[in-house]
């Protein structure tokens, strides 16, 4: 694993969006595997996770780091903010996960 894209935007920061919003996640409906890091977790949709995801890396928050992580699957690392909510996605995930942070 390298260094993951974390030029995330906010929604509704800017009405001319340059990078890539989270929101959008909620589009691929047909996404089954993802590795993601969110830095920021303040800028978080509300699930924006599919129940049709079955293998996944995602890091949330400032707290962590690619460097270390092993191939196993379903990897939850949450540094979750007061303005964030744990949310059915967010459920879900922890549920699903074969290693938790």
């Amino acid at each position: 694993m390298g260094n993951s894209f974390n030029q995330w935007e906010d929604e509704g920061v800017n009405l001319q969006r340059s990078n890539a919003s989270l929101s959008e996640l909620k589009h691929l409906s047909k996404l089954t595997s993802l590795d993601l890091h969110i830095p920021d977790g303040n800028i978080l949709p509300e699930n924006p996770f599919s129940d049709k995801l079955e293998r996944y890396h995602i890091l949330i928050g400032n707290a962590w780091k690619w460097y270390g992580l092993d191939e196993t699957f379903n990897i939850l690392k949450l540094k979750l903010t007061t303005r964030n909510q744990l949310d059915q996605g967010l459920k879900m995930l922890l549920k699903r996960s074969e290693d938790l942070y």
